[in-house]
């Protein structure tokens, strides 16, 4: 009997010592509403940690993955998104520091060069379960990283945790210095030929009479180190092979983190790719024009499938017997000069009201204000303005429904649930605006929760990115950076999708053309 007891002591003290110390800092990554979200727990400590730090390298990193929109593959669209939570820790031997990567942050002073580092990460995912299909992990890494590093190469880092490898070859740069004082070009070799003997002789050999092997280095502990790297290539561009300004997350790093894991896109989340595939269920794609369904009367649903739309003035679409839709983009329906009422019937302009923009129309599902300029395409979204995704209603209202007079907003009943409704739909912000807002509300009943989905190109920013209307209205706040947008006219959309209904704001911005230097006139 004692013997048994000892047994089950030692069983029991062997258990907490597996647990408390092959506990493994990870990364882990699922698949979750055609998203693939990955999370990143790092602990920081060492001369250079703290909690200024620690929200750097938070916001470094999800900022540059999150905003880069990259895809599990070709087409279907699971985007990347990075969480990343970071911890301040006196020693990584702590039990807070589990299920974390550690890393260690040095003191680097002004000048001083540092060169970071992750180990025990990169191409080292692990499945949690036997299907490889769900979740996965990659297990604990250490870093070694400086107080001055930037940004970009923070990201880089955190690039590692996530299992990607470097996109760069790590080498050695050379030029000859002449007698005469004047220098060859660069040339780059790679590690490997650097530590060949007869290669580096060879280098030396073919100096001009007189010259002197001139190498790139950088100033480490007051020694020379011979390091420099060049992005492999293709790469030239990417974060996993360069931290210059321009470098960016791409598309082949979330296939290479999809193929890792194992998680793959499901068919349904090909659908609003901008093409029509039958063989993962679809009739039409609601981003494609046309959408693929055969009759007028049909609508592409947000799940890629023909649906019969009642004709309902303000509901977006043009469905016979209407004319037009004040809602329907990119065009309206009717001719230029000509305006659509709000009974869905294109009538002429007046000439003194041809510029005037909103048309106010309320339907049984929302409320906006809509104008009626949204026949101009939605620009540089980074899609072919023809292949833009327009906004559709997920609920279809049956044929015998009346169609409400266009200027009553119902009123919610118990049954209804939640109703977007989002004010205004068009932001002009001319040449000299800077920031603008837009008020997300609910008409109808319980909590509405919202998630936007910018289609802008870099210079036109929204915040913040979702938010529950509970029942406050939520307020959307659009800025612009001028300098970051191209001379003359740029304008886009910012979606508002939710469980209440969707919704899009079209911005439009100018740009000043830069203003020529007048030509000197010749003094005769």
């Amino acid at each position: 009997m004692k013997l048994k007891k000892i047994a089950q002591i030692f069983l029991s003290i062997f258990i907490l010592f597996f647990l408390t110390t092959s506990s493994q800092g990870k990364t882990t990554a699922k698949l979750e509403d055609c998203k693939l979200k990955v999370e990143v727990n790092i602990a920081i400590t060492g001369p250079g940690a703290s909690n200024a730090y620690a929200s750097r390298i938070k916001q470094a990193a999800e900022n540059e993955w999150n905003n880069a929109k990259v895809k599990c593959g070709e087409e279907c669209k699971c985007e990347l998104e990075l969480t990343v939570n970071v911890i301040q820790v006196d020693d990584c031997s702590k039990p807070e520091a589990n299920d974390h990567h550690c890393v260690t942050v040095k003191n680097v002073p002004v000048g001083g060069y540092h060169r970071p580092t992750v180990t025990g990460t990169a191409s080292n995912w692990t499945p949690e379960d036997s299907t490889r299909n769900q979740n996965a992990n990659i297990p604990s890494g250490t870093g070694d990283w400086g107080s001055r590093d930037s940004n970009k190469t923070i990201a880089h880092e955190v690039g590692h945790m996530m299992g990607l490898d470097d996109e760069y070859t790590d080498g050695y740069y050379y030029r000859y210095k002449k007698s005469d004082g004047t220098y060859t070009n660069w040339q780059f070799i790679s590690k490997d030929d650097y530590n060949n003997a007869d290669k580096k002789k060879k280098i030396e050999d073919n100096k001009p009479a007189g010259a002197t092997v001139d190498w790139y280095h950088y100033q480490q502990n007051g020694r020379r180190t011979f390091i420099a790297s060049k992005p492999k290539a293709g790469k030239e561009k990417s974060l996993m092979a360069s931290v210059k300004a321009d470098a960016k997350p791409e598309d082949s790093h979330a296939e290479d983190i999809s193929n890792d894991t194992g998680i793959e896109c499901p068919d349904e989340c090909c659908c609003g790719d901008g093409k029509v595939q039958g063989d993962k269920g679809e009739s039409c794609d609601y981003k494609v024009n046309p959408t693929g369904c055969k009759a007028q009367e049909e609508v592409c649903t947000r799940n890629c499938k023909c649906a019969v739309a009642t004709p309902i003035c303000g509901d977006g679409y043009i469905t016979p017997p209407e004319e037009c839709d004040p809602k329907a983009k990119p065009k309206t329906g009717c001719e230029a000069g000509e305006e659509c009422t709000q009974g869905c019937k294109c009538k002429k302009m007046p000439e003194n009201t041809a510029t005037e923009k909103p048309v106010e129309d309320t339907t049984a599902t929302e409320a906006a204000t809509v104008p009626d300029d949204q026949e101009t395409s939605p620009g540089d979204g980074g899609d072919d303005p023809t292949l833009t995704p327009e906004p559709e209603p997920t609920t279809y209202i049956p044929t015998d429904t009346p169609t409400p007079t266009p200027t009553e907003t119902p009123s919610p009943t118990e049954s209804q649930g939640p109703i977007l409704e989002v004010v205004p739909t068009f932001l002009d912000f001319g040449l000299t605006d800077d920031v603008k807002q837009v008020t997300i509300s609910n008409i109808g009943d319980g909590p509405l929760v919202w998630n936007l989905i910018p289609e802008c190109p870099e210079g036109i920013f929204a915040e913040p990115p979702t938010g529950v209307v509970d029942p406050d209205p939520n307020i959307l706040e659009v800025y612009i950076f001028r300098d970051m947008l191209p001379p003359g006219n740029t304008s886009c959309y910012l979606y508002i999708m939710s469980d209440g209904g969707e919704e899009a704001v079209s911005v439009n911005v100018e740009v000043e053309e830069p203003t020529p230097e007048p030509t000197p006139t010749p003094t005769p």
